[in-house]
């Protein structure tokens, strides 16, 4: 049975339906990616839509994130919400995976440089 963690995001096509075509001699019967994966073909779905059909993987659904804690952000975050939806319809999918980025109460930790394979970490100022 496929591991249904597996997840794949690429910026170039060819190597997404060489993938597609992997998954599906894998076992799977769907994928969902990054939006960006295929937002080049938004304009125009129709040959990227026949291009998954051929590789017998349909899509499930596109992933994005989007800052709806922001208020200054949150009409222009709709909008895009609303465009990549209709692409998930065009692309024949069914589902908008929607991330939320919440501001967060603590400060990150600062990243220092890579000391050989370690990637060393600051401690948040109190």
């Amino acid at each position: 049975m496929p591991d249904a963690r597996l997840r794949l995001s690429f910026e170039e096509p060819l190597r997404l339906l060489a993938a597609l075509a992997d998954l599906h001699d894998l076992g799977y019967e769907g994928f969902e990616t990054n939006f960006a994966s295929l937002a080049d073909s938004f304009a125009d779905p129709q040959s990227a839509r026949a291009e998954i059909a051929r590789r017998g993987l349909p899509l499930i659904g596109l992933h994005m994130g989007a800052a709806l804690f922001s208020p200054a952000r949150l009409e222009k975050e709709q909008e895009q919400i609303a465009q990549i939806a209709r692409a998930v319809k065009d692309f024949g999918g069914e589902y908008l995976m929607l991330s939320g980025n919440e501001p967060r109460a603590k400060p990150r930790r600062k990243r220092l440089p890579r000391a050989g394979n370690q990637t060393l970490f600051t401690q948040p100022r109190a």
